[in-house]
């Protein structure tokens, strides 16, 4: 029997299994439960929103090419639902679920993939559910910021959380590190905002056991939103052993374990529903945040790539829907949706009022009968220690993916979906075309959103608004103004302040026009400022923190550069190892400081903040002369 009737049979009987499982509980076919909501229960449909880590196309059993994974009942699911084949994510962790609760690309909060968090003012889903009357819980992996309280689940929308800031954190808070090598085992996990205690068992089912516990409370009064967001089948590969019998003992035997492991928890939640009479009024969403690894078998498969790359591989991944209401019953769809589409589409499904004009993500309710979707380019980029990656997808399906290296790879997915064939027809004018969409989709989202507050002449005023971008101390930050010193001689104090932000950053100019930069502990100066015409002064760093003790045996030192004019000044090595969040809501003073008592005696531009770092020698083209002309327009 050929390869392609062997997986029509397959496919069939699983088919055959979903409309039995419809009927029946998933570990117990003889098991009758009920299916109608019980009274008094909200006529919204709950959402269970599963997402999985690291599950690669492949990974799936109803997609996987040698059959030798096990994952009944998130087939079964996928068989009684909606099966998505073109769903995009990020290629990393922290970016898709940022873009998942945000219904926006990742990069506008700053995340690439390193961020302190979704900035408070974005309204996140679970917000915005919460105003729809619902009741919502996190339950798993967050990866979502841990240095500060206000990006911690429950200031992002959440009433109750159950689990880990992120994997670095799973281990005895007693250890030498603070953060060290993950681990499934007996895991150190948080209730809500409390410090993290020890709980016995397996990570995968500790979590399953939670998102049950709260399925059955029920909410009668009230619908629910779980987002119970799992770590398998990421690293390290643990499988608890009752799930090691069917496999072998080798890399890809465990991984394959832990695969089953997974779902059979997924067949655990969706049971709970169905015992408790709420399958019917739940919409099940099941997902992956990336690609897989690759490291012990090909987890993608066919699509070329994995996880960190912008390859069809790393970023194109399962997604499944079951709500017969709006998707149909085993049927596959093949428009091309995003991660950050999720949100619109919930809030569509509840018939909910969404005028959030805000969100990147569309509604993919009808995604078939809606040409937006074919017609909106994509858009993905990754910096971290001067590394930078970016990829585009066109609406006619060109994949542009730059490597660090400056390597350019193209790709027609109308060809070859897997995106494995470099198209060389045109080569160099679709690579140009896609750069620049890229480029201009860039300067658009790394714009850091401030209110400036004007509070006296020549510029002097102060900025506030989205403290995790606008304050210095972690991940990519761009701080650029333009400043004319005055010729003339001025009363009062030897330092002109130019910006301060009370403990992350001081710009000042002493009497010989000399700046002094200070920030991340590093003092930088530049050299005498001529008077009467506009200078651009621009402050531009990544810094890397170190959240676990494997990275901090590789260290990458952040470097804090100021330039003046477009040229480099000065440039130090940060010698920090963790982020100075402190007082991060205190404003930005500009032309003046917190204490009022110094001022600058020149013009000042309205200054710009970026969350990225100034990267215009990886890209080719001047980025700081372009912020020159910005905040020097005239000169």
């Amino acid at each position: 029997m050929h390869f392609a009737d062997k997986r029509t049979l397959r496919i069939v009987w699983l088919g055959l299994l979903s409309s039995v499982w419809l009927l029946s509980a998933c570990d117990d076919a003889n098991h009758s439960t009920p299916t109608t909501p019980a009274a008094g229960v909200s006529t919204k449909p709950n959402i269970l929103l599963l997402l999985a880590d690291d599950l690669g196309h492949n990974d799936l059993g109803i997609n996987n090419v040698d059959e030798t994974v096990q994952t009944p009942n998130m087939d079964r699911l996928a068989l009684a639902g909606t099966r998505f084949t073109r769903f995009y994510t990020e290629s990393t962790c922290s970016p898709s679920r940022a873009a998942l609760l945000m219904g926006r690309y990742a990069a506008r909060a700053g995340f690439r993939p390193i961020a302190r968090g979704i900035p408070p003012e974005v309204v996140t889903l679970p917000e915005a559910l919460r105003k729809q009357g619902y009741a919502t819980h996190h339950v798993g992996k967050w990866h979502l910021g841990s240095t500060v309280k206000e990006a911690w689940p429950l200031a992002q929308g959440f009433d109750t959380s159950f689990g880990f800031l992120n994997q670095w954190s799973l281990h005895d808070p007693s250890a030498k590190a603070p953060y060290s090598y993950p681990s499934y085992f007996d895991p150190w996990l948080k209730i809500d905002n409390h410090p993290r205690q020890r709980f016995e068992g397996h990570l995968t089912d500790l979590l399953a056991d939670r998102t049950i516990e709260l399925i059955e409370q029920g909410e009668a009064t009230e619908p629910w939103f779980i987002y119970h967001a799992f770590f398998a089948p990421h690293t390290p590969i643990e499988p608890a052993a009752r799930f090691m019998s069917e496999f072998p003992d080798t890399p890809a035997g465990k991984f394959k374990a832990l695969l089953n492991q997974l779902d059979s928890n997924v067949g655990r939640i969706v049971e709970s529903l169905r015992r408790t009479g709420q399958f019917d009024n739940t919409i099940v969403i099941l997902a992956s945040d990336n690609g897989g690894i690759n490291q012990a078998f090909d987890n993608n498969f066919p699509y070329y790539g994995k996880k960190g790359t912008y390859w069809e591989g790393g970023v194109r991944v399962p997604l499944v829907i079951h709500w017969p209401q709006q998707f149909g019953s085993g049927s596959v769809n093949d428009t091309k949706v995003t991660i950050f589409d999720i949100y619109p589409t919930l809030m569509n499904l509840i018939s909910a009022d969404n005028t959030n004009e805000a969100l990147d993500g569309i509604s993919f309710a009808n995604a078939k009968h809606n040409d937006v979707f074919q017609q909106r380019d994509l858009f993905w980029e990754s910096f971290i220690w001067h590394l930078h990656v970016y990829g585009t997808l066109s609406a006619d399906n060109v994949r542009l993916f730059h490597e660090f290296n400056g390597n350019d790879h193209l790709l027609d997915l109308s060809l070859d979906p897997t995106g494995n064939t470099e198209l060389l027809e045109d080569r160099d004018a679709r690579i140009e075309e896609l750069r620049v969409k890229y480029e201009n989709w860039r300067s658009e989202i790394r714009k850091v959103d401030t209110t400036f507050s004007r509070q006296g002449p020549n510029g002097r005023g102060m900025l506030t608004g989205d403290n995790f971008q606008r304050s210095p101390g972690l991940a990519g930050y761009t701080f650029a103004i333009g400043i004319t010193p005055s010729s003339q001689p001025h009363p009062g104090a030897s330092v002109q302040i130019v910006a301060q932000q009370p403990g992350l950053l001081n710009i000042s100019m002493d009497r010989t026009r000399r700046l002094t930069v200070e920030i991340d502990g590093q003092t930088l100066r530049s050299g005498e400022i001529a008077p009467d015409r506009c200078h651009s002064i621009v402050v531009t760093a990544f810094f890397s923190r170190h959240l676990s003790a494997i990275a901090s045996r590789r260290p990458r030192i952040p470097i804090v550069r100021l330039l003046v004019n477009g040229s480099q000044v000065d440039l130090k090595h940060s010698t920090q190892t963790m982020p100075t969040d402190h007082r991060l809501d205190t404003p930005t003073y500009i032309g003046q400081s917190a204490r009022e008592d110094r001022f600058f005696h020149g013009k000042l531009s309205l200054p710009e903040i970026y969350n990225q770092e100034l990267v215009g020698q990886v890209l080719g083209f001047p980025e700081a002369e372009e912020l020159h002309s910005v905040v020097c327009p005239t000169s």
